[in-house]
């Protein structure tokens, strides 16, 4: 599950993390689902969830200048799944590999 919060905090600007999943009882569900899944379930709920967030921000005019749209797949979750089981050495070092940005 920590590779997979993990994951949606280095997207934070485009997905819900934290206390945002924390206090909504479907958010939470969902993720907790996704975890257990196969790392294309847990990038196709991210999709869903930035698509979400995006309209919500263009409704509530709180989108500024070009945002662009990452398209999250199930190799760039497993790239934060592998980042985590080397160690959090390379974030700390700020030497995130390129698959994960």
């Amino acid at each position: 599950m920590a590779p997979r919060h993990a994951y949606l905090v280095l997207h934070k600007e485009s997905l819900p993390y934290g206390r945002e999943i924390l206090e909504s009882k479907n958010l939470l569900t969902q993720f907790l689902e996704a975890c257990t899944k196969k790392p294309g379930v847990f990038a196709s709920l991210c999709n869903r969830w930035e698509k979400e967030k995006v309209v919500e921000r263009s409704i509530r005019g709180s989108i500024r200048g070009n945002f662009i749209s990452k398209e999250h797949t199930a190799e760039t979750v497993m790239a934060m799944d592998n980042a985590f089981s080397d160690g959090l050495t390379p974030f700390a070092r700020n030497e995130m590999t390129p698959e994960l940005g």
